[in-house]
């Protein structure tokens, strides 16, 4: 039996646990025995009221995420879906080529980025942020106000992950979409859909994607 996992990436403190206690409380769990995986542990712990349907296992170390572990609690928690909250300082990419089983399928990575902090770990940890960045179906940057939205959309991340969907998670608890019209990639001026050139894209874009981005693969 097919059993998908939902990874749950970021740094210490970006909101992981919280996020999923919001979909726990949301129903997630309500209908199917769900195992939640934990690495990593941070200020916030889970909600025991909704966790009455779910499992959790706590893993310390990365070496520790094999196939034969995850088998093991298969075998012990006979869950139909699996919840990683996934330790901010390890790379993704050694758990989707090697580490789950053949039936454990990695159906989304969500990322969750505390929007007062990227530029810091940009910089200090230019290549574990941008490795998660890459690979996520789904960001959330949360904590933002009208400057970091600006700093935010001025890196035009779209070009860096065309296929996750972006949001911003403001103070006042509103969201919106990352993306505007003014950011897309196209020339639609001339009537029909073009590419545009290194020479219009915005020279803060490609001198940002040229300082901060490395070219790493991907799970497609």
């Amino acid at each position: 039996m097919d059993i998908p996992v939902y990874l749950i990436a970021g740094f210490l403190d970006s909101g992981k646990t919280g996020f999923i206690n919001g979909i726990l409380r949301d129903g997630f769990a309500e209908e199917d025995r769900t195992l939640l995986i934990c690495c990593e542990e941070g200020e916030l712990e889970y909600d025991s009221r909704v966790l009455g349907n779910v499992f959790t296992y706590t893993v310390d170390e990365q070496s520790q995420l094999t196939p034969e572990l995850f088998k093991k609690l298969e075998k012990q928690y006979r869950p139909k879906q699996v919840i990683i909250e996934y330790n901010g300082m390890w790379m993704i990419e050694p758990l989707y080529r090697d580490g789950l089983p053949a039936n454990w399928i990695l159906y989304q990575i969500m990322c969750l980025v505390d929007a007062r902090s990227f530029e810091m770990y940009v910089k200090n940890m230019g290549q574990l942020m941008m490795e998660k960045i890459s690979n996520a179906d789904m960001l959330i940057f949360n904590h933002c106000n009208e400057e970091l939205r600006a700093q935010l959309r001025s890196r035009n991340l779209r070009m860096v992950n065309r296929r996750a969907d972006i949001y911003l998670e403001n103070e006042d608890g509103t969201s919106e979409e990352y993306v505007t019209p003014e950011m897309s990639p196209f020339d639609l001026t001339g009537g029909k859909l073009e590419f545009l050139t290194t020479a219009t894209l915005n020279r803060s874009v490609i001198y940002g994607l040229l300082a901060n981005l490395n070219p790493f693969l991907t799970r497609y």
